[in-house]
């Protein structure tokens, strides 16, 4: 009856300041964080799995109205963008760790040609990337189980039928990497670094609380 009251008084919320908007959640149906750690192949395969069917199922229930217009992700969740495409809603892929990273992803096949995998050397013929230690990218590349490096490639080849990339990099930092990017991918390319949380947001979220709590 509480949250019914909470959702009730944020839609007059919203309605009074001109913003429409409906929040939904999909079940649980990763494994727990408890458990996870003891299995982190199979947490992975279930993100990838389990998580699409119920997504489709919470698009179905929005109002019309409310059909969204973009959907944001994570392109580690491939799957997001085939939903996306064959529901004709934009998908932004927002890759999570830096623009020299994915450009290493997006290389990875190079790596594997020259059989430079875990050792302390420096290569540079990835395009965009400066030379390099393989030791400092992270170490799931080389991860012995081969789903790890099956599911790089999925996320290269899943990139850009995405509408939109966004990477969390500062331009300037690493305008090489980004430009090399830009090139080579036929989706807009955007910088949003630094990308922290801003630390005003957490007050700002009090004082909707303490509002939303005054009006119940």
């Amino acid at each position: 009856m509480q949250r019914k009251k909470l959702r009730r008084k944020a839609r007059e919320l919203q309605e009074i300041a001109g913003i429409m908007q409906e929040f939904g959640s999909i079940p649980n149906v990763i494994p727990s964080e408890l458990v996870r750690n003891a299995d982190p192949i199979g947490f992975i395969e279930a993100t990838l799995t389990k998580m699409e069917a119920p997504f489709e199922k919470l698009l179905d229930g929005f109002d019309q109205s409310l059909r969204p217009t973009l959907i944001l992700t994570d392109p580690f969740l491939f799957w997001v963008i085939g939903v996306g495409n064959r529901r004709n809603i934009p998908v932004a892929s927002s890759f999570p760790m830096s623009s020299t990273v994915l450009s290493v992803f997006c290389h990875v096949d190079l790596l594997s040609q020259h059989g430079h995998f875990p050792v302390d050397l420096s290569v540079d013929y990835i395009p965009g990337v400066s030379p390099l230690r393989l030791l400092d990218l992270p170490s799931f590349i080389f991860a012995s189980n081969h789903c790890i490096f099956h599911r790089i490639l999925d996320l290269i080849s899943w990139i850009p039928k995405s509408q939109h990339l966004l990477l969390s990099s500062i331009y300037e930092l690493e305008s090489q990497d980004i430009e090399s990017l830009k090139s080579e991918l036929s989706i807009p390319v955007y910088t949003i670094g630094p990308a922290i949380p801003d630390l005003r947001l957490k007050t700002i979220l009090l004082q909707v609380t303490i509002t939303m709590n005054s009006t119940i």
